[in-house]
């Protein structure tokens, strides 16, 4: 299952497992997230910016090129490395997108 389907299925069932059987959350970015990397950001720029970060990664055009560019998990991959690969290329679309380069 590709990131975009696996998140329109979340959208219609929250208590979805990833293969561990943990419970798992879609894309998403925290507020403390992004306080961690913006230290000097207030609380409620933070949370602004949180929302903003949250409503890019919803859109169909970046969660098309995040799903593409990651794809399915590798057969040697483990689920740890997967993910670590896919917030990767999640930093990377983000950035390419606020910077106007797909």
């Amino acid at each position: 299952m590709d990131i975009k389907t696996f998140v329109k299925s979340w959208l219609r069932n929250p208590q979805l497992a990833g293969p561990s059987g943990n419970a798992v959350t879609p894309l998403h970015v925290s507020q403390d997230a992004i306080q961690s990397v913006a230290v000097s950001l207030s609380k409620d720029d933070a949370k602004t910016l949180t929302h903003q970060v949250n409503d890019l990664i919803a859109r169909d055009d970046v969660m098309e090129a995040i799903s593409d560019q990651v794809g399915e998990p590798r057969p040697d991959e483990s689920e740890d490395e997967f993910v670590s690969r896919a917030k990767g290329v999640v930093r990377q679309v983000i950035m390419r997108t606020l910077n106007g380069t797909s």
